[in-house]
């Protein structure tokens, strides 16, 4: 499987991707994940998805450029560059799920917070129901009461820097990515 997205995803022992990949030993990941990554950035690295030759596609983005500091890219604008690239990796018979974004506080200015957390309901309202027309899962970590509300990303011990996911957040990141993308492993 290929485990995509930005430096929340990155391939490491303790982030989710990999607490994943070492608790399985049936399973391949493949850690194309990249730090700064928006979604024109995983699109145009499609190559390592098929060199992969994997059967599911989990895509975690939106912490880069959900909003991007341009009121002019709006959200629907940004989903359509999401489906873009599901659609096309679904036509070509991968199985993929998508994980809801996670809060942000403290790494920009008010005015950019305010504005990214205005944006990251609606786009996760998106991406739950993309769920078998753009999607073939979703992996929630929004819906999750520890992580995913806005108020979690001032909790240091969850977000050290107020956007990246600490160890014991990562954690509770595996606990939900696992079992959605084992289902997908098992269709």
């Amino acid at each position: 499987m290929a485990a995509e997205g930005d430096s929340i995803s990155v391939y490491a022992p303790g982030n989710y991707t990999g607490i994943f990949d070492n608790a399985r030993a049936n399973v391949t990941v493949c850690g194309l994940a990249v730090g700064g990554s928006d979604i024109e950035r995983v699109t145009a690295r499609v190559s390592g998805v098929t060199n992969c030759n994997g059967e599911v596609v989990t895509l975690l983005i939106g912490a880069n450029d959900l909003y991007n500091g341009q009121m002019s890219v709006t959200v629907d604008m940004w989903l359509a560059k999401v489906w873009a690239y599901t659609d096309s990796l679904r036509a070509q018979g991968y199985k993929v799920a998508v994980g809801t974004i996670l809060p942000q506080c403290c790494i920009n200015s008010a005015s950019y917070i305010t504005e990214f957390t205005r944006r990251r309901p609606i786009a996760n309202a998106a991406i739950r129901a993309a769920v078998g027309k753009h999607i073939d899962a979703v992996i929630d970590f929004a819906a999750d009461p520890t992580i995913g509300p806005d108020s979690a990303a001032l909790n240091k011990a969850l977000y050290p820097d107020g956007l990246h996911p600490s160890p014991s957040a990562q954690a509770t990141m595996a606990t939900i990515y696992g079992p959605v993308v084992d289902k997908l492993l098992a269709q």
